[in-house]
């Protein structure tokens, strides 16, 4: 956990694969979540980070780690990640649906309050936000 930590302060994209596999594969939550935490900080490896982060969610059943993954993939600036955080808001957990809600926030600069507000942002603005031309 210490380790994952450190990785992630010295934000040295050399240790993004340690933290992925610290992600999926340490049998420890509390390691998972510092891991997840860390890779919130490592947006130089976001190619590499993100899908790794994306790909938690669908195994991950902790919601200390889930809420810590999803808020990752906003600090990362993540943008691939936007369906499944849309797929997130819908969480009967309102830690993990605010998390979602957070991340979709950092990414899009939208500040919506409520998962029918991102709903509807989804459905009209995000196809010409998704096309426009990268900065």
């Amino acid at each position: 956990r210490a380790v994952a930590g450190a990785v992630g302060e010295a934000v040295d994209t050399a240790g993004a694969g340690m933290l992925i596999r610290l992600l999926s594969e340490d049998p420890a939550w509390t390691v998972r979540a510092t891991a997840a935490e860390a890779a919130g900080k490592m947006g130089p490896a976001r190619a590499e980070v993100g899908p790794a982060l994306v790909a938690c969610l669908g195994k991950e059943k902790e919601v200390t780690v889930l809420r810590r993954v999803l808020q990752a993939i906003g600090e990362i600036h993540y943008e691939e990640g936007i369906p499944d955080l849309m797929k997130a808001i819908d969480s009967p957990s309102l830690t993990l649906s605010e998390a979602a809600m957070y991340s979709l926030y950092r990414l899009t600069g939208e500040k919506l309050l409520r998962k029918e507000e991102w709903q509807e942002w989804y459905r009209v603005k995000y196809p010409p936000w998704k096309s426009r031309p990268k900065r």
